[in-house]
């Protein structure tokens, strides 16, 4: 253990707002960096090039040499301080205890007591309708490490920082960590992922307690009683590179007939299936292909594979079955480390993987909370201002075309024409007509049209029609002139009752009005949008949420490995904590805050072991029951490669 982190010392930390995921500079970094990640990312050979530096294929990393084995999973966790540290700090506790669940199968809230020093952790002690759960050691990253994009200030604040506030230090040699890399950190071409986790001799990267120990952006685990993990990375366009191929064809050699293997990936490739119309060709059907892949290559062993890990998708799904031979196979899915939260209401109740029928046993949030939570993107106009401001300036420029197109065939503006047109409907017919008489109008407005419905067709579902999305898209752009048009008709006509003449002081007082509420009806039509179009046509499945940045509802794993098998517990956090507090022994100070950041002066006694704390406990629950995954079988005398690959 870093001997650095135990002495008192003093850093600035910064606490970063959430991603807000349509603010205008937002979205265009985020479209630049994807773009260059995509074209230079997928040339630039990273895996390759660290595979070469090793030289040879590793062995598992060994954790074997116990009896028993916890071990935590979380995925997509680097986001807000909220929502992220509230899920660290669950993580960093030397252990959890949990109520379990109720005759009915819900969950039952308890909460975790906050230890009164920074230096020392609690003893907790269990009643009869509770669990003591041992924390993860070691802590598996399942992608998706930060958002929005990878760097080192983004990874600093909303991953390393969190961690390491959450954990500051542990006695007696500190926990390990195991990543894999998702999309997001594919975005700087995997340079700040490699950086911090595969990097230098071992031992050589801290976030607080926990410590680095691979070499690649995959890895695989030697578990106690012939279990076995392995984390892939599947890069931008689902692609596994030949040196990561033939590495995981090595750890297949280790394999025994009768070894269970948990499989970690970044992307739930079966959903991505069961959504795509039959036939249909996409990158989703390759990143089945390699999951195949990756199966085949332990079931060819003799070797089990129960389990299969994702993140990706910011909720908990849980599907199970078994396959002919009465193996249990469960797929699950859990994003739910930090950021926004998706709802379940499109996750499938079944599902057929590798020829085996999967039924859904558990999600969260429920199908219920997530179409009450759906409503809430009517707040857009509020959340998302400048997004809201754009598109009304979108549409303004539209009325400044009218306006001098009428000003070049009379005296009269648009202003004074839309006072003087007598109803809205005569209003919104005479601009109709005059939308055709000048080729900047019509080809402003047909961009608007062009650009809604492109948007609604990248949020169709993939087994709907992109056709019926854009038309719907298109509808949504007609209504979004047609509100600009409206408002402009109802200040006009307001004005004209009491003015003389449409002076340049009544034009810009007219126009001081219906910008702002265009503004804020711009926003709400498209708040609407998402949410009705969400709702009947299953389009925006995304957008929906990550339009209201939703903090709550996260989740994480903590399996538990002894002989009798693996048993799983998917514990769910239905409200992170939004005020915090220096923990006791602690010194904290402000130094400057805004509605993006805070940052803040903090100085840390020796042997501090958590440096923030909640304002209140945090309520855990179980998402369902526990499962528990059957011990490895017998091993059979088998043919094939020799057992090269085991260590003793």
């Amino acid at each position: 253990m870093s001997e650095e982190q135990a002495k008192p010392r003093k850093f600035t930390l910064t606490r970063e707002a959430r991603v807000s995921w349509f603010d205008l500079r937002q979205l265009w970094a985020t479209a630049l960096k994807t773009v260059s990640a995509t074209v230079v990312g997928s040339m630039s050979g990273r895996r390759e090039i660290m595979a070469a530096l090793e030289g040879h294929v590793g062995r598992p990393y060994p954790l074997h040499e116990t009896d028993d084995l916890w071990l935590d999973y979380v995925s997509d966790c680097g986001d807000g301080w909220n929502a992220s540290y509230s899920v660290a700090w669950l993580l960093g506790r030397d252990a959890l205890i949990i109520k379990t669940v109720a005759a009915d199968g819900s969950g039952r809230a308890t909460e975790q007591p906050i230890p009164p020093t920074c230096t020392a952790e609690l003893s907790l002690q269990p009643e009869a309708d509770e669990l003591l759960l041992q924390h993860g050691n070691p802590l598996i990253l399942g992608g998706d490490q930060v958002y929005p994009t990878a760097s080192i200030e983004t990874y600093q604040n909303r991953f390393v920082d969190p961690l390491a506030c959450a954990r500051n230090w542990q006695d007696g040699g500190g926990r390990r960590v195991f990543a894999i890399p998702g999309n997001h950190d594919w975005y700087d071409g995997l340079t700040t992922f490699i950086r911090l986790f595969c990097q230098g001799c071992e031992g050589r990267r801290w976030f607080g307690a926990w410590q680095t120990r691979q070499r690649r952006s995959y890895f695989a685990l030697r578990l106690p009683h012939r279990w076995w993990l392995w984390g892939v990375d599947m890069a931008l366009e689902d692609d596994l590179d030949t040196p990561q191929l033939e590495y995981f064809r090595e750890q297949a050699r280790g394999l025994g007939a009768g070894d269970q293997v948990v499989l970690v990936t970044p992307t739930p490739a079966w959903l991505r299936d069961c959504a795509r119309p039959d036939g249909a060709e996409a990158a989703d059907a390759v990143s089945s292909t390699k999951l195949d892949m990756m199966i085949e290559l332990i079931t060819r062993s003799g070797a089990a594979l129960p389990l299969v890990l994702t993140g990706d998708d910011h909720y908990y799904a849980h599907h199970a079955g078994s396959t002919p031979d009465g193996e249990q196979r469960h797929l699950v899915v859990c994003g739910g480390g930090g950021a926004f939260g998706l709802g379940t209401a499109e996750v499938p109740e079944s599902l057929v993987f590798r020829g085996v029928t999967m039924r859904e046993t558990a999600v969260f949030p429920s199908r219920a909370e997530s179409n009450r939570l759906r409503w809430g993107v009517l707040k857009f106009p509020f959340i998302n201002i400048a997004f809201s401001v754009a598109l009304a300036a979108v549409q303004l420029v539209l009325f400044w075309l009218f306006d001098a197109d009428a000003r070049q065939a009379s005296t009269a503006g648009w202003l004074a024409i839309a006072g003087d047109s007598g109803s809205l409907g005569g209003f919104l017919g005479y601009a109709g007509k005059s939308l055709f008489y000048r080729p900047s109008t019509v080809i402003w407005a047909g961009l608007i049209l062009l650009c809604f419905a492109a948007f609604a067709k990248t949020g169709a579902k993939p087994d709907r029609s992109g056709r019926l999305a854009a038309m719907v898209g298109a509808v949504h752009g007609l209504l979004q002139i047609a509100t600009v048009l409206s408002l402009t008709w109802l200040v006009a006509t307001a004005f004209d009752s009491v003015i003389p003449s449409w002076t340049i002081l009544a034009n810009w007082g007219a126009i001081a009005l219906i910008a702002p509420a265009s503004g804020l009806a711009c926003g709400l039509l498209f708040g609407v949008y998402l949410a009705v179009s969400h709702r009947l046509f299953g389009m925006h499945g995304q957008e929906v949420f990550s339009a209201q940045g939703l903090e709550d509802h996260k989740a994480f794993l903590r399996m538990h490995v002894d002989a009798s098998g693996l048993t799983v517990y998917p514990i769910g956090l239905r409200h992170v904590a939004r005020d915090w507090q220096a923990a006791p022994g602690v010194t904290l100070r402000q130094l400057g805050k805004s509605i993006l950041r805070t940052r803040e002066a903090i100085e840390t006694p020796a042997g501090c072991e958590r440096i923030i704390d909640p304002a209140k406990p945090l309520a855990i629950e179980l998402i369902e029951a526990p499962f528990k995954l059957s011990p490895a079988r017998k091993p059979k005398a088998r043919s094939g490669p020799a057992d090269d690959c085991r260590e003793s």
